[in-house]
């Protein structure tokens, strides 16, 4: 049995002998949305838990638009132009509108990294800027959320009247999700809070053990998942996410936009429903690719693909993996 994995920018072949005794899962995906545009205007517009955008826009002062680096995937990249389109003709544009790469503790994107990630035309018209977690006098603390985490974040995300989350919805080790609160949280917080609250995954008394609720695809009861909304709802301007369940190649499957953490939910729960694979039983050999580019660009972002495939392989088992 042939299969191929994505592996870098490209793909690796792997030949297995035999074919009844090898299950192969998430290489299928849901079909892009038709008309990405109208998708996105209507969500705008019918927002989940949330004021149309357009009522959101202050008359004056600055607007925040944050986006994830390149380790997130492209599925964003025509979602942010279309969103610039609609605050730009609602008022807010290149002069008022700031992006910010929400980086939390990565590396600083190169130009021409950032000119192929948000587009080159963008990169030139709009003003981008890239969050340092590091860098105490452009943070500013805003308070404490109920977990004892001291929040400080970006300066001029706080000086924002509105405050926009355009994030890609992912399976996450510890916080459930990615996404909508998590630009926020670690994306343009402070390295002490960004420490702060990931230590909440740990267990007090086994830091080699994640906490209870600090597990893929679950945010009920998840102390990271609770702590990052209450810190990015300490933010003083109107908060607004925009939720992307990636397709195949970069395209867009669903999205919906509105409340923080209300559309947040119900993009989880369509990406559960497009991604979760059911594990009916464990394996004795187990071959995973992280997705290949972006997704194993390092250790940092390929263990996360190991961390989930490992739920599927049986005590002692072996698994391969299949990283750049």
């Amino acid at each position: 049995m042939r299969i191929s994995l994505p592996y870098d920018g490209g793909e690796l072949e792997v030949d297995l002998p035999g074919r009844g005794t090898i299950a192969v899962a998430g290489d299928s995906y849901p079909e892009p949305l038709s008309d990405l545009e109208r998708a996105l205007e209507e969500s705008l517009a019918r927002p989940v838990g949330s004021a149309p955008l357009s009522r959101l826009i202050p008359d004056t002062g600055s607007v925040s638009v944050l986006v994830s680096d390149m380790t997130r995937g492209s599925s964003v990249g025509a979602v942010l132009r279309l969103l610039l389109s609609h605050l730009e003709r609602n008022g807010a544009g290149p002069d008022r509108v700031g992006i910010f790469i929400a980086t939390g503790m990565h590396r600083e994107m190169g130009r021409s990294e950032l000119k192929r990630h948000l587009g080159a035309d963008i990169f030139d018209r709009w003003d981008v800027r890239q969050h340092d977690a590091a860098n105490r006098d452009l943070l500013i603390e805003v308070g404490t959320t109920s977990f004892g985490t001291h929040c400080s974040f970006n300066e001029r995300v706080v000086d924002s009247g509105l405050v926009i989350a355009l994030g890609t919805i992912s399976f996450h080790y510890f916080a459930g999700f990615g996404g909508a609160r998590k630009l926020i949280l670690p994306g343009v917080a402070g390295e002490r809070t960004i420490l702060a609250n990931h230590r909440l995954s740990l267990k007090k008394d086994e830091i080699d053990s994640l906490s209870e609720g600090c597990r893929p695809g679950n945010l009920e009861g998840n102390p990271v998942h609770s702590d990052m909304v209450e810190g990015a709802k300490l933010l003083p301007g109107s908060l607004f996410a925009v939720n992307v369940v990636p397709g195949a190649n970069g395209t867009v499957s669903y999205l919906d936009a509105g409340d923080i953490e209300a559309s947040h939910i119900e993009a989880c729960a369509r990406y559960h429903e497009s991604y979760a694979i059911p594990l009916e039983r464990t394996y004795g050999a187990v071959i995973v690719s992280a997705g290949g580019s972006p997704r194993d660009v390092n250790l940092l972002q390929a263990h996360k693909a190991l961390r989930n495939a490992s739920y599927a392989v049986r005590q002692g088992g072996v698994m391969l993996a299949a990283l750049s």
